[in-house]
């Protein structure tokens, strides 16, 4: 098992709409340092607003971080894949509403590996975690994807990559 030092990893996402910007604070699993995540209470799209997220790794080990994007709804999964960061690198994206204005869609124009990957023109906020066509059975609230506009972020430290 990985130790994860407490400030090892520096992540910020700012939200920005008509009523301004704001950032969310990080959350330690535990007093040992052992695991770390970061809770962002809340992104939208409503309105054609943005969400800017920028991810920096502060560290000199590279580190590997699984991205959950939840909806807001019931906290069902919309989105989620691996994001891999070298030492001192940083990883931006933004999630925006789609041209339909239907649901939300998340793109980026950096070249960070992700996994799966995502290509240039975004992958769009899906509505399988809630609508009863993925694994999970519906939940009983909203089906559509309009219900993807608006959620939270996890970023969760799942591992340090040394060169060895």
């Amino acid at each position: 098992m990985n130790t994860f030092k407490k400030k090892s990893l520096y992540l910020a996402v700012a939200g920005v709409s008509a009523l301004g910007a704001g950032s969310a604070g990080a959350v330690t699993l535990n007093a040992d340092g052992l695991g770390q995540v970061l809770i962002y209470p809340y992104y939208t799209v409503n309105k054609n607003q943005d969400t800017l997220i920028s991810v920096a790794n502060a560290s000199d080990v590279g580190k590997l971080i699984y991205v959950q994007i939840l909806e807001g709804y019931n906290s069902r999964d919309v989105l989620d894949f691996f994001l891999f960061l070298s030492p001192h690198d940083i990883w931006t994206a933004s999630i925006s509403q789609t041209v339909d204005d239907a649901g939300g869609i998340l793109t980026t124009s950096d070249v960070s590996c992700t996994y799966p990957s995502i290509p240039t023109e975004g992958v769009l906020l899906r509505s399988a975690g809630y609508d009863g066509t993925g694994l999970v059975p519906a939940d009983g609230g909203p089906q559509g994807v309009t219900r993807t506009r608006e959620g939270s972020i996890e970023f969760i430290t799942a591992a340090n990559i040394v060169p060895e």
